[in-house]
């Protein structure tokens, strides 16, 4: 059983064999050593969502990082249409909601989900 921290959704995972999670290049679900995953969600221009992880890596200090955004296995960042689009999309990945909680960044925008 695996756990995620999300900012802007933590959840806990269960992982099928045929499920992959991609941020940027890497699989995450393949990796051994991810228990925790911490999502920030952002509204893009247009209404689409992009979701930014953070599972521990090195190479992504700040979330904003374009490489650690939820993709496709081509590199390809995706966008999605709702919040609720990017709970359905990680639920398909193996991936079960746990709780969820928000605070307000400057603007009083920033969503963060447990």
């Amino acid at each position: 059983m695996r756990t995620i921290l999300l900012v802007a959704l933590l959840a806990c995972s269960v992982q099928p064999l045929s499920a992959q999670l991609y941020v940027g290049p890497t699989d995450i679900n393949a990796l051994d050593d991810v228990y925790y995953l911490q999502i920030d969600l952002r509204c893009l221009f247009g209404g689409f969502y992009v979701a930014t992880v953070d599972y521990g890596q090195p190479d992504c200090p700040a979330l904003q990082q374009k490489p650690c955004r939820i993709s496709l296995e081509n590199g390809d960042q995706m966008q999605f249409s709702s919040k609720m689009a990017v709970f359905n999309f990680l639920r398909v990945q193996g991936w079960e909601f746990v709780e969820t909680y928000q605070t307000g960044d400057a603007d009083g925008l920033d969503a963060i989900h447990l």
